[in-house]
Order: structure tokens, then C-alpha cells, then sequence
């Protein structure tokens, strides 16, 4: 019987709260998270172009314990000159701006969020691009690999050039989120369609 009264006593004080703050708690937690996620991807659009940066340009004292798959071919700066390097840096830069063009739609997507704006057509369109710029990473992988290791072991001596073409569990992976995520911004649209059309008949 003491049980009981304390749980109505309980019901009572939670029944005495004003019936949207719940919503509002919600709703700030949301504009909490996405602050965060924006500041996740805003250090990722600065870092990824320095790291390319300072890849390239200590590029010299890793090459040695570089392989493209052959462990008896090893790249080697006697045989790379700058114009190789700047070619590389180039197809490094090329594959990561679509990943970064993606970020940055992801970016748009949090501020919609942390703005109190849902289920807009500018955020399901910031969402699709996202996962687009996931899907064509996925596909451009295997050709960077490729041109990648050609650019860097083009100069060297017959017999140990290379061509390699990667593809993996990894970007199957990728290419899989990313088909997903493409149905559900479709299905939203298709929602956000329908929505709006049930609207005018009301």
C-alpha cells in the first residue's frame, strides 16, 4: 500500500510538468549534438588538407618502406622526381575533395539540425549528397590506387613498375552505407512529396 502511494505520489508531480517539455528537452539535446558533429566535421575539413599537405611534402622519408603490394617492388625517390610528387599530391587532393565536398553537405545537414530545422528538403538534399560523395569515394578508390602506383614506379627500372588496383571488403562496405542511406533520402523525398500533397486536400 506504501508502494502505491508513492507511485501516485510520483504520477503526480510528473503529470504537474508542462506538457511540451519533454519535447524542449529533446530538442535541446539535438541542437547539443549537432553543435559537436559540426565542430567534428569542421576539423575534419581542416585537417584532411593538411595532412595531404605534410604527406607529400615528407613524402622523401617514407618511401622507402612503401610497397604497392610486391614486396620486391619498393618505391624509390632516386627514381620519383618533383613532377611525380606533384602529380601524386594531385590525385591525393582530387580523391579527398569529394569526401570533403561530402563533409561539408554533412556539416550543412548539423547546422540545419542545431538551427531547430528537421525533415526540410534542403537537409534530405544535404543528406543525399553526403552519401553520394560516399558512394563515388568508394568507386574512385580503385582508380587512384591504380594511378597512384604508376605515377610513383613509372621511373623505375624495367621489371619493377607497377599497376594496382585495390578493392576490398573496405569500399564494399562503404558502397553498401552508402546505398542505404541513399534509399532512406529517397523514401523521404517520396514522404515529403506525399505530405505535401495530403496537405492540399485538407
Amino acid at each position: 500500500m506504501i508502494v502505491l502511494q508513492h507511485l501516485f505520489v510520483y504520477s503526480e508531480k510528473t503529470s504537474n510538468k508542462p506538457p511540451g517539455m519533454f519535447a524542449m528537452n529533446n530538442i535541446s539535446k539535438i541542437k547539443k549534438i549537432s553543435a559537436t558533429m559540426m565542430v567534428c566535421c569542421s576539423t575534419i575539413l581542416l585537417v584532411i588538407p593538411l595532412w595531404i599537405v605534410w604527406f607529400w611534402a615528407t613524402f622523401e622519408h617514407r618511401a622507402s618502406g612503401l610497397s604497392f603490394m610486391r614486396p620486391n617492388v619498393l618505391i624509390d625517390m632516386q627514381y620519383i622526381g618533383v613532377s611525380q610528387l606533384m602529380l601524386g599530391a594531385a590525385v591525393h587532393a582530387i580523391m579527398f575533395s569529394v569526401l570533403l565536398f561530402g563533409i561539408w553537405h554533412l556539416r550543412l545537414l548539423f547546422q540545419s539540425f542545431k538551427n531547430g530545422v528537421f525533415f526540410t528538403r534542403e537537409a534530405v538534399r544535404h543528406l543525399h549528397i553526403f552519401t553520394m560523395t560516399l558512394f563515388i569515394g568508394a568507386l574512385l578508390k580503385p582508380v587512384s590506387s591504380a594511378l597512384l602506383s604508376v605515377i610513383l614506379t613509372i621511373g623505375n627500372p624495367p621489371g619493377q613498375k607497377s599497376l594496382v588496383i585495390e578493392f576490398g571488403s573496405h569500399e564494399l562496405a562503404t558502397i553498401f552505407i552508402a546505398g542505404t542511406l541513399m534509399a532512406i533520402t529517397w523514401i523521404m523525398r517520396e514522404g515529403q512529396v506525399l505530405a505535401a500533397e495530403n496537405a492540399e486536400f485538407v
